[in-house]
């Protein structure tokens, strides 16, 4: 009778053990349709994913709204635009900015120039940094160092020149919020420092894809440090209202 006992009790502590094993040290306890709701979650079967299976940057014309930052509330034209070389576009957000897009021979898409509306600045790349690499994958992270040259938008004088770091952070499986409901896609996050004489600029930026390869988020984060002095900060936050045309 005492060795049935003193069995059951090892059983007992045994079970016991794997359970905390399995507790402490991570047994997975979500089904896969849970992951697949956790952005950084990426099944076996899309873990590579061709750059033109992800965006579509055929020329159209989109409403967005500022959902959150300066100018919350207003809605403002986003248009995509071929260019004469059939690798190259602009992607303008109204009266913000304006990027010169270039597809690398490697299919990934880069940024040869940015126009800041606003500020009347043009910001040169060299190289060109990296809005949205060649094959997506999960754990995706890309760093890039190179030139930056800052023009006068009106008089086409130089007015600095500096350096840049970019950080690819990321991309993830995720829903966003828009005025037309939760649209499901990839967010692709990025993290910028240019560094002048007297200035760091530092950016924030965020493209969001949906799954039919449509633009659909936007969001911008821009700090300028002068002197090692804490500077100006500009936030904006957009998401599709509406898309109007596309050829």
């Amino acid at each position: 009778m005492k060795t049935i006992i003193l069995r059951q009790r090892k059983s007992a502590y045994l079970f016991l053990g794997i359970f905390l094993a399995m507790v402490l040290f991570g047994v997975p306890a979500v089904s896969k349709e849970d992951n697949e709701q956790n952005p950084e979650y990426f099944p076996a079967t899309t873990e590579r994913i061709p750059v033109e299976n992800l965006i579509s940057l055929k020329a159209r014309e989109a409403a967005f709204k500022i959902m959150d930052g300066e100018g919350a509330g207003k809605t403002i034209s986003m248009t995509i635009k071929a260019a004469a070389d059939k690798d190259e576009w602009t992607l303008t957000f109204e009266k913000l900015h304006r990027l010169f897009l270039h597809r690398a021979p490697d299919g990934s898409v880069l940024v040869n120039r940015m126009d800041l509306l606003e500020r009347k600045d043009r910001i040169v790349f060299q190289p060109p940094f990296t809005l949205i690499p060649a094959l997506i994958e999960a754990g995706l992270k890309i760093q890039k160092t190179g030139g930056v040259e800052i023009y006068d938008l009106e008089t086409g004088e130089k007015s600095y020149a500096g350096t840049y770091t970019e950080n690819l952070n990321g991309v993830s499986r995720t829903d966003f919020n828009t005025p037309t409901g939760m649209v499901k896609g990839y967010l692709v996050e990025y993290e910028f420092q240019i560094h002048l004489d007297y200035a760091l600029i530092s950016i924030d930026l965020e493209s969001g894809w949906s799954n039919d390869q449509r633009l659909v988020h936007w969001r911008g984060k821009r700090t300028i440090e002068k002197f090692g002095l804490f500077g100006d900060t500009t936030y904006r936050s957009l998401a599709v209202a509406d898309i109007k045309e596309e050829n």
